[in-house]
């Protein structure tokens, strides 16, 4: 006898074809859809990650609309998910897309309070690898005498994660990036060959791809 899948489980196949944003577009929907008839608090961290990236992978008005839409599933994800780090870190990633698609003196304000909503992520789970790469991106992208930028506080996080996960490629770009931030071409090289060599995590492949790419075009620069 078939059994029809779930609005859920068809949400998180269609998640795995995300590196077309369609797929990305349907999961999203289909998670709306499941939180319609079997309400689960986890699902809005799966929103909230999944609204992101249509954000970067949209252009113009869009982004603004998946902006809000991350950053509105994220205060879900935290409000219903205290206790999770990931729910933290998740609504951190969005509210600081907001900030880059809502530009103005507001901006800064979201960006601190990203800050912050990362280290109580950390203060959970202090080997949450996401949350201190964050970290690292807030600090080593933000204006330092009227934000939180912070080159070298970047370089200490970015060091935690790759600490943290040492398997993962996002987290050797990202310290590669830091590296290059002060100046230090050498240890960024060997970053972002670390970045090349080492393969996908699991159910991670998208976002490894594109973070390959992103080091051989830093590379070529050097």
């Amino acid at each position: 006898m078939y059994v029809s899948a779930s609005p859920k489980e068809e949400a998180q196949a269609a998640w795995q074809h995300r590196e077309d944003q369609a797929g990305t577009v349907k999961a999203i929907h289909l998670w709306e859809e499941a939180l319609k008839t079997n309400p689960d608090n986890a699902i809005y961290i799966d929103l909230a990650r999944a609204c992101g990236r249509a954000y970067r992978h949209s252009e113009g008005s869009e982004r603004v609309i998946w902006a809000d839409k991350a950053k509105k599933y994220g205060e879900y994800a935290v409000r219903l998910n205290p206790d999770n780090s990931e729910a933290y870190a998740q609504y951190a990633a969005a509210l600081g897309q907001w900030a880059q698609a809502h530009k103005g003196l507001h901006s800064l304000r979201i960006v601190k309070q990203a800050v912050k909503i990362l280290q109580k992520s950390i203060s959970i789970n202090p080997r949450h690898a996401y949350s201190h790469m964050l970290l690292a991106e807030f600090y080593r992208d933000s204006p330092r005498n009227i934000s939180v930028g912070d080159k070298r506080l970047a370089l200490i996080e970015a060091t935690k994660a790759v600490e943290c996960a040492p398997t993962w490629p996002e987290y050797h770009l990202c310290l590669a990036k830091c590296f290059l931030a002060l100046g230090k071409r050498n240890e960024g090289r060997v970053e972002l060959e670390k970045t090349l060599q080492l393969p996908a995590p699991p159910d991670y492949g998208p976002e490894t791809q594109s973070q390959k790419e992103s080091a051989k075009e830093l590379l070529k620069t050097l």
